[in-house]
């Protein structure tokens, strides 16, 4: 990617921009990788579609959607004297392990009704929405023939879940989402630093050479993910393992076109409206 982002910016052996040093190649790729993600989620894009409105919505994103539960929401008194419950999103701070949270996909909860517990769907609240359906004697979050869905706000690094406060407890909070793209480096990561969960890619000059992970080789090009418990690789040859992109690959000429419109834009380069409309007519 730093390599084809050179090539979009230069014509080729003209070399008539200003160099970018690999830190700033990675700032850009970055912040580039994000717009992607957010455009593809939204629909604000030349398609016009979302998340999911396409099949080529879903490959676009398809890597960065995770699960996550709460297994032991905490009761809450925020918004109701009783029947309320505060579980924790998987972002920084909320001591569960994992800090990825970026948009929700998809929720729902356990409810124990006397001691039948239930998988069932939530009922998307706003504040002020919220008194309104607390006085409705028909919300869904009231139990009825033995079901309900709880009314859940988002509050900070939590979400509450709101119950009628007597007929059913909830036990479980569960959470589909699409996680935030990882940062992108050139800087070489050293065996006994793989972290589990994040993609690398593997580089060298020398087609022969290869990094050994977890029981399998990757040459150039080549990339792997972290797994838990295994930190270290080996080399055959000289290799370079760099934190790579971990969205799809049909994604990363895209992200590249991106990124060297920003670069342009940066520098104010003439180029930059001209580049624009091309970017603007990527699928």
């Amino acid at each position: 990617m730093h390599q084809n982002v050179k090539l979009e910016l230069d014509k080729t052996t003209a070399l008539e921009l200003p160099a970018f040093e690999p830190e700033e190649i990675d700032f850009w790729l970055t912040n580039a990788i994000w717009k992607f993600g957010k455009i593809r989620y939204d629909g604000l894009n030349v398609k016009g579609t979302g998340f999911e409105q396409t099949q080529k919505r879903i490959d676009d994103l398809r890597t960065l959607i995770k699960s996550y539960s709460d297994t032991s929401p905490a009761a809450s008194t925020t918004y109701v004297s009783s029947g309320g419950y505060s579980a924790d999103l998987p972002v920084l701070g909320s001591g569960n392990g994992d800090e990825d949270y970026w948009f929700t996909l998809a929720e729902d909860v356990n409810i124990v009704v006397s001691t039948t517990e239930t998988r069932v769907g939530i009922t998307e609240c706003t504040l002020d929405e919220l008194r309104f359906k607390l006085d409705d004697p028909f919300s869904e979050h009231i139990l009825h023939y033995g079901t309900a869905k709880p009314l859940r706000i988002f509050k900070g690094n939590s979400v509450e879940l709101i119950g009628d406060g007597s007929n059913y407890t909830i036990d479980d909070y569960h959470l589909t989402y699409l996680k935030r793209p990882q940062k992108i480096s050139r800087t070489d990561v050293a065996s006994g630093s793989i972290v589990a969960g994040v993609v690398y890619g593997v580089y060298s000059t020398s087609p022969t050479a290869y990094v050994t992970y977890n029981g399998n080789n990757y040459y150039t090009g080549d990339v792997f993910t972290g797994v838990t418990a295994v930190t270290t690789y080996t080399e055959s040859g000289t290799c370079t393992v760099n934190t790579s992109c971990d969205l799809p690959e049909h994604t990363h000429d895209e992200i590249v076109k991106m990124a060297a419109s920003m670069m342009l834009e940066n520098i104010e380069q003439p180029r930059y409206q001209t580049h624009m409309n091309e970017v603007n007519t990527m699928e």
